[in-house]
């Protein structure tokens, strides 16, 4: 489907959901955000353009905080449906040049935006639940796998070209890098996860793929005495330090890549992806070990 097409359904979509919600009109600040969306979805706009047009929008409503959260949601709709890396990149421009912007505040001078992006995390972290939140909600595998990978292609772009100017806004955003490795990795075959191997892979080959040399250095920089942690599977049994995330953990995820590489639940082109996160991965390793 051609991108102007998907734009269009992207448009049509939100401007449904704001017509069920009795919320749309030809002035409605609401509709002036889809509006703005859709401008730089089509790149007639540039994210500094759009960023100061939507903190226009959202300040000027009687509800600031509403027309945020609202501005929040249609955001990650589009984060969601469009499958394309330059799309994300764009998207990821956008937000990090919104929270860029000088902090507008209350009455009585405390900030309210735009610096923390309040309530981001957490509208983040309600769709980071991994394909099968998308499969209760009634979406087919295909369309579940292609909205997981989606979502943390953002991710992981937002947090390698981002996450250095903003470290305390998008730098622990790599949680979810290791999150999503471990569950397409460590679980079980036999797993409700572990049988979902073909949902969650691409996402975990976006993160090697876009920013693996960032999440590498998270892996070999942290403090010795403290670590990085995500939930392990039933795979990732090292006594001991099950939760912790380390370069032996990593060398695992390789060694995981590399068997399902001949995986025959998967795709030749999952195959083939696995192949190459594997190959990725132990360059990686090889070239910060020979620096040391």
């Amino acid at each position: 489907m051609e991108h102007a097409t998907l734009v269009e359904k992207y448009t049509a979509a939100q401007q449904d959901w704001l017509d069920r919600m009795s919320t749309l009109d030809a002035t409605s600040t609401q509709w002036d955000i889809v509006l703005t969306f859709r401008d730089l979805l089509l790149s007639q706009t540039n994210p500094l353009a759009a960023a100061k047009r939507i903190a226009e929008l959202i300040l000027s409503h009687p509800n600031v905080m509403e027309a945020y959260d609202y501005t929040l949601g249609c955001f990650l709709e589009a984060v969601e449906f469009f499958p394309s890396n330059n799309i994300s990149s764009l998207l990821a421009a956008f937000l990090a040049t919104l929270a860029g912007l000088p902090d507008a505040t209350n009455q009585r001078e405390e900030p309210l935006l735009w610096h923390h992006l309040p309530r981001f995390s957490l509208w983040l972290r309600e769709r980071m639940n991994g394909p099968e939140a998308y499969l209760s909600r009634g979406d087919s595998p295909e369309t579940a796998k292609a909205t997981w990978k989606n979502i943390n292609t953002f991710v992981a772009i937002l947090f390698r070209d981002h996450g250095t100017k903003f470290p305390e806004l998008f730098g622990p955003l790599v949680t979810y890098a290791f999150a999503t490795l471990a569950d397409a990795l460590e679980s079980s075959p036999r797993s409700r996860l572990g049988r979902n191997v073909p949902l969650h892979l691409p996402a975990a080959y976006q993160w090697i793929l876009l920013a693996g040399v960032e999440v590498y250095n998270a892996v070999k920089e942290r403090d010795n005495e403290e670590f990085w942690s995500a939930r392990a599977g039933q795979l990732w049994t090292r006594e001991g330090v099950r939760d912790e995330v380390d370069e032996k953990r990593w060398c695992f995820w390789m060694y995981r890549f590399g068997e399902l590489k001949a995986d025959a639940r998967l795709d030749a082109a999952m195959n083939w992806e696995a192949a190459q996160a594997e190959l990725r991965m132990e360059n990686l390793a090889i070239g910060w070990n020979s620096e040391s």
